[in-house]
């Protein structure tokens, strides 16, 4: 994905490996996927993807600041506010 892919996609894909490593109890390497999706999203401006890093890093750390950051950025995008999703522990 980092050669030939979107950035898009890329951030898309860490998000969901974040979120398959954290089921599997792997919060670090999860972590470091996010923070990585976090860099581009922030590097290429894209807030969609920005929002959703976020969210899903606010689960894996049960962080409400995180969270409600996350949230800022849904409304302030005018997308709507994701339920966690449900292969994440809550």
């Amino acid at each position: 994905m980092e050669k030939y892919g979107p950035m898009t996609g890329e951030c898309e894909v860490r998000i969901e490996l974040a979120i398959t490593l954290h089921m599997a109890g792997e919060d670090a390497e999860a972590v470091e996927h996010i923070d990585r999706a976090l860099a581009t999203a922030d590097r290429l401006s894209l807030q969609p993807q920005r929002a959703k890093a976020l969210h899903t890093l606010a689960t894996i750390k049960d962080d409400k600041d995180l969270r409600a950051q996350a949230d800022t950025l849904y409304e302030q995008l005018g997308l709507p506010k994701p339920l966690p999703p449900p292969t994440l522990r809550e």
